[in-house]
């Protein structure tokens, strides 16, 4: 079994990994460029991605290969456990992964494209980081600050509907809603995450 799961993880691995790189990139021309065509390529390629993952066979297989108890070194239990924990998170309707995918690039575009107006003039963020840091005037700060934050009537709407996409996802997956998932998945115990926070209150 030990064999076997190494020829899927190279499998995978050779899968996934040119998808991977080409997802950055896209990222990359999308942030820094912020045109429509790249924002879709990214949503594109997001989807492949999820796709892969959403995949019902290997779900099954790395469920019961971790089921089997097979005796792994480090290195390989924890490339199992990972692979595990992805595929989980993805057990989802395809339609769902491919809307889920757009609209948080739509957001990511929305979000990053967006540029505040101050007196009917568009500035750009160093602006804004240099009335906030320069300027003595505390109202003219204040209007820097608020346009600058303008942001959120922009994306809002679409974040809503994305919150909606996530829960019902994470519900497909058979998690209660997103919250719930993103804990398990990170590996993170809420209870001593919040005895984490307390503590950190207290100090």
């Amino acid at each position: 079994m030990k064999t076997e799961f190494r020829i899927f993880v190279e499998k995978h691995v050779a899968e996934v990994s040119r998808l991977e790189r080409d997802k950055n990139l896209a990222y990359w021309r999308a942030a820094t460029g912020g045109k429509d065509k790249d924002y879709r390529e990214l949503a594109e390629l997001q989807f492949k991605i999820s796709r892969i993952y959403s995949g019902k066979a290997d779900f099954e297989y790395l469920s019961d290969f971790m089921e089997s108890g097979e005796d792994l070194d480090g290195h390989l239990a924890r490339t199992a456990r990972i692979l595990y924990l992805t595929y989980r998170g993805m057990q989802m309707g395809e339609n769902l992964l491919r809307e889920t995918s757009e609209l948080s690039s739509s957001i990511q575009m929305k979000f990053n494209t967006f540029r505040p107006s101050i007196g009917g003039r568009e500035v750009s963020d160093n602006d804004i980081r240099e009335i906030l840091a320069d300027e003595s005037d505390s109202e003219k700060r204040r209007e820097a600050w608020e346009a600058h934050k303008k942001v959120g009537e922009e994306v809002a709407p679409g974040l809503v509907q994305l919150v909606e996409l996530r829960n019902r996802g994470a519900a497909e997956a058979g998690f209660d809603d997103f919250y719930a998932m993103s804990l398990c998945l990170s590996e993170t115990d809420e209870q001593e995450l919040f005895d984490l926070m307390d503590r950190m209150d207290e100090l």
